[in-house]
């Protein structure tokens, strides 16, 4: 007997346990029939759980605690029931930025307020660990206006800072 479950998953590497189960026929062999949903971005994966779309789906960690506190949209409680990344971030910055000294993070910080620019920093969602980074680390560094955080989803990164649409990035 083989139970269907509906997966909703963003195209990264700590969905790959998922795609692997399907692929290489470990859920079938536990009874179960994989139908994996690739998501274009987060929100796309929370509005699926909420219309019935998906049965469960690979997220961000903080989705169900945004939403616990009324943040981030929907109405339906998640229950987060396995972790499939150990988190690790990364700041990058777009090649037409002078190069930032990343080994002290208070020079760097202050390296990019020296630029006089307003930064465009994507991040995966509004309510995300990198978008608390970033405030975090740059809060009384860059002067009040001299970031902008811009959610752009992880799949989309890369194409957003080579259209100059984002100057640079945090991402897990």
């Amino acid at each position: 007997m083989s139970r269907t479950l509906r997966f909703g998953y963003m195209p990264l590497l700590d969905s790959s346990s998922a795609i692997a189960a399907l692929e290489f026929g470990f859920a079938e062999e536990e009874g179960l029939q994989l139908d994996l949903t690739r998501a274009t971005n987060w929100s796309m994966l929370r509005d699926l759980l909420d219309v019935g779309g998906v049965d469960a789906a690979h997220m961000l960690s903080v989705v169900p605690v945004a939403r616990a506190v009324g943040l981030g949209g929907g109405s339906q409680g998640l229950d987060a029931l396995m972790v499939l990344s150990m988190n690790g971030q990364v700041f990058g910055l777009g090649s037409h930025l002078p190069e930032v000294p990343f080994d002290d993070p208070l020079r760097a910080g202050r390296a990019l307020a020296e630029l006089g620019q307003t930064l465009r920093i994507g991040v995966p969602f509004p309510f995300s660990m990198q978008a608390e980074l970033l405030a975090y680390w740059l809060d009384g560094i860059l002067p009040p206006g001299a970031l902008e955080v811009r959610t752009v989803p992880p799949p989309r990164m890369a194409d957003a800072l080579n259209a100059g649409e984002i100057d640079g990035f945090c991402v897990g």
